[in-house]
């Protein structure tokens, strides 16, 4: 059908209908003739999106979820904890979501005029953050001044699930396309976003290809393979090298990997898998921040590098590490806007959160639990470590594995 007679249906101007579809939220075909032909599909999401904009939600939370990132729950309760917290009267709007929330978004046409005030992009410079984490991806859109615009949190469903109780992996490819959806989708609605950041779990690694393509999950984290046989791996690395990473450590996992003939043959390079966002966006080879590069073990401080010398004491192919930058600097650009290079996430949340660095501590729940500070100690208590931050500096971290994941058994549980 044409634009009009959708217009009748829908109640929506053919202005506001092409702004819809100037922005990403439906795909309308073409007639032989080459005009717009809509289907009932189209009329269905049509009528839909007139509700969620009835009820205030922003374009770009509609665009989440017509890319299939977000659920029609996740966004009707992310938008009504937003009501909740409006100072003005919202009441009917909220009685609305909670409608909408119980029995689902209506998709009956509409014969009464709805009229669309359209968002355009203040054109005000930005920042779009990236924060690939083990349950979530984070997104976050801020001024340059640092004040958050736009916060989401789309769930991270990429688990591979094993009969081995120590394996924990990730669809790195899967993980990608999400990445991959959610920077168009954004850079689409606001294309004044100036620059790209990016951050994510830190410990795990991917292996890529010659062709800078993954041939392997995401070895997470949590994995644990390497401290398999009650941990003769790591005690053999403490006594050859002096190092003892975390079972879950990347170098140590593919210390592990290799001695078992599990590295993919025609795997070239290792990273993290915030690295390989930037790899993906940029087409370049992986450069790992000091922040992510120390995360992976047997790392240096003094030269701010991996120790080859105890690599290869452990048999150790070189040939696999990536290339390491102390710099905060750009590894390239994706559609035009510069990407910077990857930080873990205990650094980005630090330096995104705290604004005294010298006179603060940052506590962070997550899948697990950190508590983190600037400092010049070298000499900690157990169970503390120092990280590599920014500009030559060092934040002291305390880590727990409770954190988020208590919350997330108990939500299990019930």
């Amino acid at each position: 059908m044409k634009i009009n007679e959708v217009g009748k249906i829908t109640g929506l101007s053919k202005k506001a209908i092409r702004y819809y579809e100037e922005q990403g939220l439906l795909s309308v075909g073409r007639s032989e003739n080459d005009y717009r032909d809509y289907d009932d599909a189209c009329v269905e999401r049509l009528c839909k999106i007139r509700r969620l904009r009835e009820l205030g939600i922003p374009i770009a939370d509609i665009r989440l979820l017509t890319d299939n990132l977000i659920t029609e729950p996740e966004l009707l309760k992310r938008w009504l904890s937003e009501l909740d917290a409006q100072q003005n009267d919202a009441g009917e709007k909220i009685e609305l979501c909670r409608a909408y929330l119980r029995d689902g978004i209506p998709q009956t046409k509409e014969n009464d005029e709805f009229i669309e005030c359209e968002e355009r992009d203040d054109l005000q410079p930005k920042a779009l953050g990236i924060d690939i984490g083990t349950t979530t991806i984070s997104i976050s859109l801020t001024d340059l001044h640092g004040n958050a615009t736009r916060v989401y949190a789309i769930r991270n469903d990429t688990e591979i699930v094993t009969d081995k109780k120590d394996e924990h992996m990730q669809d790195a490819g899967k993980i990608m396309e999400k990445v991959s959806r959610i920077v168009d989708s954004f850079l689409d609605i606001y294309p004044s976003v100036a620059y790209i950041g990016l951050a994510g779990q830190m410990h795990g690694i991917v292996y890529l290809n010659a062709d800078r393509e993954a041939v392997s999950p995401l070895y997470t984290w949590q994995d644990g393979r390497a401290g398999r046989e009650g941990g003769a791996l790591l005690d053999e690395a403490e006594r050859k090298t002096g190092y003892r990473p975390a079972a879950g450590y990347g170098l140590a996992t593919h210390l592990y990997l290799q001695r078992h003939g599990s590295v993919p043959k025609d795997a070239a390079v290792l990273c993290t898998i915030m690295d390989y966002a930037a790899v993906r966006m940029c087409n370049v080879p992986p450069l790992l921040h000091v922040s992510n590069a120390a995360s992976l073990g047997f790392f240096k401080e003094e030269t701010a590098s991996f120790d080859t010398e105890a690599l290869q004491t452990m048999g150790m192919d070189l040939s696999l590490l990536p290339q390491v930058t102390q710099d905060s600097v750009m590894v390239g650009s994706y559609r035009g806007v510069p990407v910077c290079v990857a930080l873990g996430d205990n650094q980005a949340a630090f330096f995104g959160s705290v604004r005294e660095e010298k006179n603060s501590l940052l506590v962070n729940y997550g899948t697990g639990s950190q508590i983190s500070m600037v400092s010049d100690l070298t000499r900690l208590p157990t169970g503390w470590e120092r990280r590599p931050y920014i500009d030559g500096s060092y934040i002291i971290s305390g880590s727990a594995l409770c954190g988020g994941r208590a919350y997330a058994a108990l939500e299990k549980f019930f």
